[in-house]
């Protein structure tokens, strides 16, 4: 297979000389080959997934909120706190 090492390098946003370009198609080339090896490889064990492993339902809780923090605050009016406008 061969790709164009003009428009990956421009896709990647790097500068790339004429000179170079045999150079980095045959690494490019190699790369490819290696990923397709890779993919010809049937793992033994399925997949770990962590998310089913989550309580993604907690159970809600009503906390009293803290004043304290007002008191450390230094641009605040009322219960708000002043922040910088965004434009």
């Amino acid at each position: 297979m061969n790709y164009d090492v003009k428009h990956l390098a421009w896709l990647a946003r790097i500068e790339i000389r004429d000179d170079e370009i045999e150079k980095y198609k045959k690494h490019v080339n190699k790369m490819i080959e290696y990923l397709n090896m890779l993919d010809e490889i049937e793992p033994d064990i399925e997949p770990y997934h962590i998310s089913s492993k989550i309580d993604r339902f907690r159970e809600d809780r009503v906390r009293e909120s803290s004043d304290d923090i007002f008191s450390i605050i230094i641009n605040k009016k009322d219960r708000f706190v002043k922040a910088p406008k965004m434009i």
